[in-house]
């Protein structure tokens, strides 16, 4: 990045420290970008739908931290891995505000269900390279969040 060592502790106690910055920053843009889509009046299903894309599955520098490094951040230290639940966590309840019954108990963990899927469907979308395969990898997960959306609470 073109730091020396003694730039880098100017901007960073650690490399802790840029890892945990780094995290908290792409959760942050990827938290806004998704307010943005709710504010223009984005339902559910469109959420889900440029979420499970090819172009995401494409681009996985400039898309969702969770699908590119979700293994990483789990060998991190407890400080680092605090900062994506944060993240996590207002991405999940923004979410969860889109759901038939948001104002329920269950809103929060089926949300937190639904972004699961929709994290491992773009990473096994990812990991093949046949773009058709993985264009029904994506439908198909589009497809199963909707029917977690759906589903009656219970």
């Amino acid at each position: 990045a073109g730091l020396t060592n003694g730039a880098f502790y100017l901007h960073f106690e650690s490399k802790e420290a840029l890892v945990r910055e780094a995290v908290g920053s792409a959760l942050a843009e990827r938290q806004q970008n998704l307010e943005e889509k709710v504010q223009a009046g984005v339902d559910l299903e469109g959420v889900i739908r440029s979420y499970l894309n090819q172009a995401h599955r494409e681009d996985p520098a400039c898309g969702c931290p969770s699908a590119a490094l979700l293994p990483e951040i789990a060998r991190q230290s407890v400080p680092t891995r605090q900062t994506y639940e944060d993240g996590l966590q207002s991405f999940v309840s923004t979410l969860a505000a889109l759901l038939p019954e948001a104002d329920s108990a269950a809103a929060g963990r089926r949300a937190t269900a639904i972004f699961a899927l929709m994290v491992g469907t773009l990473q096994f979308a990812r990991a093949v390279p046949d773009v058709a395969r993985a264009e029904q990898i994506l439908e198909g997960g589009v497809e199963a969040a909707l029917l977690l959306a759906r589903a009656s609470p219970g």
